[in-house]
């Protein structure tokens, strides 16, 4: 004789099977991490051409002396380096913090802190300093180009932008406040102001780019692995490594003042030669600006 389950135990059934249901849901959902928009970019590693060697950056170390009278405690400032060397203008510090929050954002389990980014810029290009007049919309009143990358001294990185942003149609040269190489900004650049241009000779775009390409691939900046990884994966120097570290262990410890945005350096022949002018096109023509991503004028405020 076949016995049929009555209805009342159906309902029953199939009330504990949408419990189970929903309890596995909430686990799921519980145990889930903050989605890295970061982990679908490639890791660069040390081989990638934005390691090679594309320009003559600052090595020089900050003064870490502790200042005379000072206990030691963390935030105490050192001795200036270099006077104004230590500090950063205003607008650049604006767009480190602006790529550190676009970073918390967008890659919230790499954990950058803008003061890494700043380190980058420092050693770079002297915080855009090199491009002249730094001006509060993020742009430079001349592009920073590295040495054209033919070989010998440098890497030999034949064109791969058509001159679009450093001019130059045969190689490529390194280009704005953070120095992409083209083809690496083409992977990874980012807009940093929003709006709607991604350019690397303005700062705000290149210090998000900056925190992008040193996130990508799943790494965690606050593992020691990984951010030695990430900086040697901008330049696989040693000395570069040590450098930025440097800087941004200086400017973690408060050690930075705000600048004013003054007139910059005059042009140098290893960081602003223009292109020659018989295989290139014109450098582009800048773009306006209209807002930022994040609103950036907290960073830009005195301490």
């Amino acid at each position: 004789m076949k016995i049929r389950g009555t209805r009342a135990a159906s309902v029953s059934r199939q009330g504990l099977c949408a419990a189970l249901l929903v309890a596995s849901l909430t686990t799921a959902a519980v145990g889930a991490t903050p989605h890295n928009a970061a982990d679908g970019d490639p890791s660069p590693g040390n081989d990638s051409p934005q390691s090679r060697p594309h320009g003559t950056p600052n090595l020089t170390l900050p003064d870490l002396r502790p200042k005379p009278g000072a206990t030691g405690k963390p935030g105490e400032s050192a001795l200036p380096s270099g006077g104004e060397n230590s500090g950063i203008p205003a607008t650049a510090l604006a767009a480190y913090k602006n790529a550190e929050a676009i970073a918390k954002e967008k890659y919230p389990s790499c954990h950058i802190p803008w003061q890494l980014v700043a380190g980058i810029g420092k050693v770079e290009s002297q915080h855009a300093a090199m491009g002249g007049r730094l001006n509060a919309d993020g742009t430079t009143e001349r592009p920073i180009l590295g040495p054209r990358l033919t070989g010998g001294e440098f890497a030999k990185i034949t064109d791969t932008d058509g001159g679009r942003w450093d001019g130059d149609k045969l190689y490529d040269r390194a280009v704005g406040p953070t120095q992409f190489i083209p083809s690496t900004w083409t992977d990874f650049g980012a807009d940093g102001n929003n709006d709607g241009v991604q350019d690397p000779n303005n700062i705000f775009d290149a210090a998000a780019a900056t925190a992008r390409y040193l996130c990508s691939g799943n790494k965690d900046m606050t593992r020691a692995a990984d951010l030695d990884k990430a900086v040697l994966s901008y330049n696989n120097s040693r000395e570069y490594v040590n450098a930025v570290l440097a800087w941004m262990r200086k400017y973690s410890d408060g050690q930075v003042g705000v600048m004013p945005d003054g007139p910059g350096l005059p042009p140098s022949p290893s960081g602003t030669q223009p292109a020659p002018s018989s295989p290139s096109s014109p450098v582009p023509a800048r773009h306006p600006r209209r807002r930022f991503h994040h609103a950036p004028q907290a960073g830009r405020q005195h301490r």
